[in-house]
């Protein structure tokens, strides 16, 4: 798949300079996913811009009531804050292309960190959320706001790219590290625990532990109806 595959398409201006870019791309659970989607939902987000790749299924999401593209582009100015979203699940195949996207997208905007989050299988987990920094200073702001630090770990699709892509760049990435629930509901309770993480990198980000809960709720309704539907959709088309 080549590079130019992966387009960027911004429909208006916007200042984000020396902010934050979050990654809100579905991948092993949908906890990410849903601290992104409850993140728009509970602060003034708007719609700028959106992913696309002639490699990306041919699939329209329809939100709120609005067509818009699998792969969104959300941001809010005062914060000094972009969210890249995507409910789909896409193929590992584009893992590398993607998070080269995103790195692009910081670096045109000249955002100072990119944060991400993976879920991680261990045979003893705790439930804290750790995080994994790529350089010098992502460390720091780690150990200053008393987030566990993960030194050993594999870190496989868009996370694992941005942090080794971002390290020989000089961008800063933090990927949160949530460990693998055992009931139904760990992706609604890491969904809300990544959105308060999320909430103590980014100054006032609101995090409003009630709000969020219920907008994670919604989110997580929202991000596997999708996936049903994508699901179905291709089922058909391919058999």
């Amino acid at each position: 798949m080549p590079k130019s595959s992966i387009k960027i398409t911004e429909i208006e201006d916007f200042d984000i300079k020396g902010g934050y870019v979050v990654d809100g791309f579905s991948y092993d659970g949908h906890a990410g996913s849903i601290a992104a989607e409850s993140m728009i939902r509970t602060s003034d987000f708007k719609f700028v811009g959106f992913i696309d790749s002639d490699s990306f299924p041919s699939i329209g999401i329809i939100r709120d009531g609005i067509p818009t593209y699998p792969v969104n582009i959300f941001v809010n100015e005062k914060l000094k804050t972009a969210v890249i979203i995507s409910h789909l699940l896409l193929s590992e195949s584009f893992s590398r292309d993607i998070a080269t996207s995103i790195l692009e997208f910081a670096r045109k905007h000249k955002c100072k960190q990119i944060i991400s989050s993976m879920k991680f299988r261990e045979k003893k987990s705790s439930k804290d959320i750790t995080a994994i920094g790529n350089t010098e200073n992502a460390r720091k702001i780690l150990k200053k706001l008393e987030i566990g630090a993960t030194l050993n770990a594999t870190m496989p699709g868009i996370p694992g790219m941005l942090l080794v892509q971002g390290r020989f760049s000089n961008q800063d990435v933090i990927v949160l590290i949530y460990p693998d629930g055992k009931n139904e509901n760990s992706d609604l309770e890491y969904g809300a625990k990544l959105c308060l993480t999320i909430g103590m990198l980014i100054p006032n980000l609101p995090c409003n532990l009630k709000l969020i809960e219920d907008e994670t709720v919604k989110a997580e309704k929202m991000i596997k109806k999708t996936q049903k539907d994508t699901r179905n959709i291709k089922d058909v088309m391919y058999g």
